[in-house]
Order: structure tokens, then C-alpha cells, then sequence
């Protein structure tokens, strides 16, 4: 077969394999010189050959592309002359000129040539070099048969190259989002914070004032329970048993030996005596008639009284008086400060016989210098130190306070005091059960405050849903770029959390500037009317941590449903949306 069959062949064959029809073929070979005759052979040989097509090694398609020669066909004619070789082969195209016409005429004549030099050739074939050629037919197919597995080996070394060029960019492509993700995930997620200002704002805003409502409320029920038991106890306080003897026994008295009995049980690190009696307290021209209490130093401590104003009893003086605000104003005194370093006298009623209701009055012989002030406006009372009732008849107790060692010990010791036949009760019970209501308060007022957060966090859910439907085709191009579904995970819920987060932080100022505004007025009111300023809001330092972190897992939460969308999207659609 001749060279220019070869070529015709091979082309039809390309075309035919590129999906072009019988027509489309013929109009492109006619059109750069082909006969009807030529090109109608040419597909009968193809046809009844019925051979599958091979595309050609990269290599045979640039050597066969160049043998082409082009006319300026349209561009339909010029695809159909291309289309055997690769997509990423340019093959230039130039327009018709004059040089183009005289290489065509003598393409003509040259062909016309070897076409009779053929004839003389295919006669030396038949009759002089027929063996010549078996032996040329058996070389070109054993150098073809090499070829082929030259080609095969080099297609298998290209495919892996590929393969693994294609593993290193799958990697790449892979580490490269996760990689900037990491480092630039809080600058992305703060993007909002510049592109929709207004609309951020007013979604943390809506966040601030839910956390601000709870710090406000909580810190109200905190602020009540501590001053309540500020006023009422101490530490040690909590520490001491009230044991005072039944009213209808009066076999059981409480007396020195009954006292030395107590300090000798276990557990007990103190005993505290009060004995009542009444009195006639006299300051200058006024005087006034209450009860006297005589007690030691310890036993003010263990009560958890606070002066208001000046200090209680001391070891150090047996001359001092604690007296009550309500005996303040029958001695004339209106502050409590003007009344301190005062000297009161006492006139002292003693019982001798309880059957007979005989007594003793007499009068103290020192004056009593006043040490301080107890916050009662109803009860006239004084307390002295028991050393001044010293050489008396033998007195009898009214109250006892027994302190222990440490709180697991109240109840051990309570038994044995009760054994006594002593009545006993303790400040740390009462404290105990005043907790658990000021804890179901708090509680309560949370829950109004939880109920604003719940709303401001449905006004957050909807803002995040808007930003997803904006940012669509931005999640689209993150996905196309290598961006995993887990990236877009992190990318939303960090942008969630940093809103609650902001959230929390505004509330907390919120809530902090909006108490102390509130407790300003009610201490400016209180001091108006003649009480004392007080501290109604504290909010322990736990608390504002907890509520940070709070307000940024409610945000994490809000965020969880747009981030599930978003990871969930199609490249393809999030690109096509608008």
C-alpha cells in the first residue's frame, strides 16, 4: 500500500473515531485537494477492515500533526483536520497566500511522480526483490512489535508519574485548606464583624442583654443571701450550739458545774455563759430600764453580732458596755458614734429566791465606759462582763454557747448536751435551710433571665442563617478549592462561638453597670429614710467564668444547624446560587 493511502487511511480512521460522519470527512478532505474517488476508497478500506482505533502515543501525534497540510478551512474544517491529534496540540493555521499555492502544485506534480515511480518499484518487487521484501516485512515487524513495548512501557512510567503527581496535589490540596484553616480560622470568621457591621452588632447585642439579665438577677439572689448572713453570723457563730435549760424544770439549772461538765466533753473547744438580770442604765439626766446581760467576752464572738458602731466586748477591759441602738435613743443619742467613750452608771436587780420573788438592787460601783453599739432598734438591753457582778450570790445562766472543733462534731456533741437535759439548737441549721431557700430563689430568677437568653439566641440562629445564604457561592469555592466538610464545620461555629462570646463579655458589663446603677439609687433611698447603705449585688468570680463560657457554648449550639448546612452543600449548586 502506498504512503499517501497510509495517510488517507489513517486519517479516515481518526475522523471516524472522533464521531464525524461520512460527509463531514469528504468535505474536509476535498477541501485541500483530495478526489471523491480517492476519498471514497479510502472509507471502503476502512469499513471492511473494520479495525478498532488506537489513539497514538503523544510523540506520534506531533510527528503526524506536522505532515498535515492546511489550507484556511472554517473552523469546523479545522477541528475535523486537529482532531486525531491532543487537545493540548496546537497545530497553526495560516491564511491562503501566493507560496502556499505554488508548495501546493508541486505537492501536485511531485505526487504524480512517485505515483509512476511506484509503478516501477511495485515491478522490481515482483520480480527482482520479493525476498528482499520478506525479510524487510519480517525486520518492520519485529522493530514494530519493539516499538509497542516501548510505548507500553513508557505509557506505564507516565501513568505513574501521574498517579503520583496526582497523590502529591490530592495531598496538597488536602493539607493546604486544613493548614491555613488552623492559622487564619479566627481572622476568617471575623470577616462578619466588618461585612455586615450593623446586623452583627444588634445579634450581640440581643446576646448581651440575656447574659446581662441573668448576671443581674443571679447577682441579686447573691447579693440578698450574703448580706442576710452577714448580719446574722460569722464564721465561729457557725461553729457554737445554743443550750439554755427548759422553762417548765426548774430542777435542771444550768450552773458552774454544769458548765465544767460540758468543757469536758470531746469535741468541745469553748463554753460561753449569759446570765440575764434587769437593770437601770443612767447618762447624765436620762435613764433607762432594760435587760442586763452578763457574759464573757467569747460569748458576743460565738452570737456572730457586728457592732454598728465601735467593737464588742474585750478581754483586755472589765469596764466596757455594748449597748443596744434602742437604749441609744432613750440615753438621747441619735448617731451611734456620739455615744462611744460614754460612761453609763448601773443600777443591778438580783434574784435571791425565785419561790419568793425576793431580790437585791444594787448599784455598780464603777462607771461602764460604752464599747459599742448593737443594731436593735426594739430591745433595751446592755451587756456587761461578768467581772462585774464579782463577789455576788451564785448566778444561774440563762444561755450557754458551746463551740466545737469542727462542723462533723455538732451533732456528736448536741447528743451529749441534750443527754444534760438541755435544750439545744444551732445558728449553722438555721443558715442551712435559709440557704436552700435563697438557692431555689437564685434559681428562679435564672430562669427568667435563661428565657431572655433563649430568645436572643433564636434572633443569633436566624443571623447565621442569613450569612450562610449570602455566603453560598463563598462555600462553594472554599469546597472547590480542597476545603473538606469539616472546615466549613469549624469555620461557622467558630464564628458562633466568637458571637457568644462577645455576647457574654458585653453582658457581663451590662449587667455589672446596670447592678450598680440600681444598687446606687436603693443605698441613696435607704440613706434618705436613716438606714445604711448595702451591697445588694455580688457575683462571685466563678460565676462570671461560668457565664463566659456559657454564653459561648450557646453560641457554639445556635451555630451547630447553619454549620451543618453549610458543610452539606454542593460545590456545583453553592456556585450556581444566587
Amino acid at each position: 500500500m502506498r504512503d499517501w493511502q497510509n495517510e488517507l487511511d489513517s486519517y479516515i480512521k481518526k475522523m471516524f473515531a472522533l464521531g464525524y460522519s461520512k460527509r463531514e470527512i469528504k468535505d474536509a478532505l476535498s477541501g485541500v485537494g483530495w478526489t471523491d474517488d480517492l476519498i471514497v476508497r479510502g472509507m471502503r478500506r476502512i469499513e471492511k477492515a473494520g479495525e478498532p482505533f488506537l489513539l497514538l502515543e503523544e510523540s506520534d501525534q506531533k510527528k503526524h500533526a506536522q505532515e498535515f497540510l492546511l489550507p484556511a478551512p472554517p473552523p469546523r474544517d479545522a477541528m475535523l483536520l486537529i482532531g486525531a491529534a491532543s487537545w493540548t496540540t496546537r497545530i497553526g493555521i495560516r491564511k491562503k497566500s501566493f507560496l502556499k499555492a505554488v508548495w501546493l502544485t508541486i505537492a501536485f506534480f511531485t505526487e504524480k511522480i512517485f505515483d509512476s515511480a511506484e509503478i516501477i518499484y511495485a515491478a522490481l518487487l515482483r520480480a527482482v526483490l520479493f525476498p528482499l521484501v520478506l525479510f524487510s516485512i519480517a525486520g518492520k515487524g519485529l522493530w514494530h512489535m519493539a516499538s509497542k513495548a516501548r510505548a507500553r512501557k513508557e505509557k506505564g512510567a507516565q501513568e505513574n508519574n501521574i498517579a503520583v503527581k496526582e497523590a502529591h496535589s490530592a495531598q496538597a490540596i488536602q493539607k493546604f485548606p486544613e493548614h491555613v484553616l488552623a492559622r487564619d480560622i479566627v481572622k476568617l470568621a471575623g470577616r462578619m464583624f466588618r461585612a455586615r457591621r450593623l446586623r452583627t452588632f444588634l445579634t450581640i447585642l440581643g446576646m448581651s442583654v440575656g447574659i446581662g439579665t441573668i448576671l443581674f438577677l443571679v447577682s441579686f439572689g447573691y447579693g440578698i443571701q450574703n448580706v442576710l448572713f452577714e448580719r446574722i453570723t460569722t464564721e465561729e457563730a457557725l461553729l457554737a450550739l445554743d443550750a439554755f435549760p427548759p422553762s417548765d424544770n426548774a430542777l435542771i439549772m444550768a450552773d458552774d458545774a454544769l458548765v465544767e461538765k460540758i468543757k469536758s466533753m470531746a469535741h468541745v473547744k469553748e463554753v460561753s455563759m449569759l446570765a440575764l438580770l434587769s437593770s437601770e442604765m443612767a447618762l447624765d439626766n436620762f435613764t433607762a430600764a432594760g435587760a442586763l446581760y452578763a457574759v464573757d467576752a467569747g460569748y458576743l464572738k460565738l452570737s456572730g453580732l457586728r457592732p454598728l458602731a465601735g467593737t464588742l466586748l474585750q478581754n483586755k477591759s472589765e469596764y466596757e458596755t455594748v449597748i443596744s441602738s434602742a437604749t441609744l435613743k432613750l440615753l438621747n443619742f441619735n448617731d451611734p458614734k456620739e455615744a462611744l467613750g460614754k460612761e453609763l452608771k448601773f443600777s443591778v436587780s438580783l434574784p435571791l429566791d425565785k419561790e419568793s420573788g425576793e431580790t437585791e438592787v444594787f448599784e455598780l460601783e464603777h462607771s461602764y465606759v460604752i464599747a459599742g453599739v448593737l443594731d436593735d432598734p426594739f430591745s433595751v438591753f446592755a451587756y456587761l462582763p461578768f467581772g462585774a457582778l464579782a463577789g455576788r450570790a451564785q448566778l444561774s445562766y440563762a444561755q450557754l454557747k458551746i463551740k466545737v472543733d469542727m462542723p462533723e462534731s455538732l451533732n456528736e456533741v448536741r447528743d451529749q448536751v441534750l443527754a444534760q437535759g438541755l435544750l439545744v439548737s444551732a445558728l449553722s441549721e438555721t443558715v442551712s435551710q435559709a440557704k436552700k431557700i435563697f438557692n431555689i430563689i437564685t434559681i428562679i430568677l435564672g430562669l427568667f433571665g435563661i428565657i431572655t437568653l433563649v430568645v436572643s439566641a433564636i434572633g443569633m440562629l436566624n443571623t447565621m442563617t442569613i450569612a450562610l445564604l449570602e455566603r453560598t457561592q463563598e462555600v462553594g469555592i472554599m469546597k472547590a478549592v480542597g476545603a473538606s466538610n469539616l472546615d466549613i464545620w469549624k469555620l461557622f461555629l467558630a464564628e458562633a462561638m466568637i458571637m457568644g462570646f462577645l455576647g457574654g463579655v458585653g453582658g457581663i458589663i451590662m449587667g455589672f453597670v446596670t447592678a450598680q446603677a440600681f444598687n446606687y439609687g436603693i443605698n441613696v433611698l435607704a440613706e434618705a429614710f436613716g438606714g445604711q447603705s448595702l451591697n445588694l449585688f455580688q457575683s462571685p468570680v466563678w460565676f462570671v467564668l461560668t457565664i463566659i463560657v456559657f454564653s459561648s457554648a450557646v453560641g457554639v449550639v445556635t451555630g451547630l444547624w447553619p454549620a451543618r448546612r453549610a458543610s452539606k452543600l454542593d460545590p456545583l449548586e453553592a456556585l450556581k446560587y444566587k
